[in-house]
């Protein structure tokens, strides 16, 4: 969408910074935000642009008033030409080398997925060729080439695939902790069928105060809730598409 807008524009900057989402308060809706610390470790510090906050103490008595909330705003605001190539970042992307090779691409993880044997090792040469010739450096001690292939926090065999072993803080005292828990809990649930339903009474934790520091419990439901999760987490697997079944449904 913002891509569409103008707002932001591909790039092939150096410069790489994570993305992740958390949800907005009390919406059903998604903020995205970028890890911005390595980049704000090399800015000069310039001083606060706007001292304080305005005061609706100095509007005048009886005047009619209109509050405008702007969409997306931070992506609207541009950036100065030479300091644009810092903020970039990327986000998870699908790739096809031909019908029978898949790439999946996200940060600095790369998984390739071929038929056969033969195939894989000339897709993982093209591929490797490629980041080379555009000066990445590769570990090669690191490249997994048996199962289970460990990528993006989940073990992956020739037809399963589960989480890595998986720490649930169930421990929830602050608001904090129970966006820590709900994030870990909405990254997993695909993978081991547990539905919004399933959620919900865990998600009815972040209503309420917007301080990170505010308290929070669980609740009787989003104990009985942790606990189906819990066990979901011990007993399910997702399965790798099956090429033999007569439709392919992508989300």
């Amino acid at each position: 969408e913002q891509l569409l807008k103008g707002h932001l524009e591909e790039t092939m900057s150096p410069w790489n910074s994570p993305v992740f989402v958390i949800k907005k308060p009390n919406k059903d809706k998604w903020r995205l935000l970028t890890d911005l610390r390595k980049i704000n470790e090399l800015i000069i510090d310039m001083g606060p642009l706007q001292p304080g906050m305005p005061s609706p103490a100095m509007l005048p008595r009886d005047w009619e008033l209109a509050v405008i909330d702007i969409k997306d705003c931070f992506f609207q605001i541009p950036l100065h030409p030479d300091d644009a190539l810092r903020f970039a970042f990327t986000v998870p992307s699908i790739n096809s080398l031909g019908d029978a090779v898949i790439v999946h691409h996200y940060m600095d993880d790369i998984l390739v997925c071929a038929p056969d044997h033969s195939l894989l090792a000339h897709a993982l040469d093209l591929t490797t060729n490629a980041l080379a010739a555009a000066g990445f450096e590769l570990q090669q001690d690191k490249i997994q080439r048996v199962p289970p292939w460990k990528y993006l926090g989940l073990e992956i065999t020739k037809r399963t695939i589960v989480p890595q072993k998986l720490a649930i803080r169930t421990k929830v005292q602050t608001l904090a902790d129970a966006h820590q828990l709900c994030g870990s809990l909405n990254w997993v649930r695909p993978w081991l069928g547990i539905s919004t339903e399933d959620l919900a009474p865990l998600f009815n934790l972040l209503k309420g105060g917007e301080e990170l520091s505010s308290p929070r419990s669980l609740t009787p439901e989003a104990q009985v809730a942790l606990e189906k999760i819990q066990k979901a987490i011990s007993a399910r697997q997702a399965h790798r598409y099956h090429p033999g079944l007569p439709f392919k449904f992508i989300i």
